[in-house]
């Protein structure tokens, strides 16, 4: 849900995030492989703050 505080993010444990900023995020069609990798694993990390998961235990989530 996009608020005034940012892009509100509810987790399955019903605790709730807001970013903001977030379009800096987003991909274009021209970023390298390298940066895709790059904020992959930047996204890997964050979500695995957020709920206390392991790297790997989320990795292994992923599609």
């Amino acid at each position: 849900e996009d608020t005034e505080h940012g892009l509100k993010l509810t987790l399955e444990n019903g605790n709730n995030i807001c970013v903001n900023n977030y379009s800096h995020y987003l991909l274009s069609d021209s970023v390298s492989r390298c940066d895709k990798d790059r904020l992959k694993n930047i996204y890997i990390r964050l979500v695995s703050e957020l709920t206390q998961m392991s790297e790997e235990t989320i990795k292994s989530q992923m599609l």
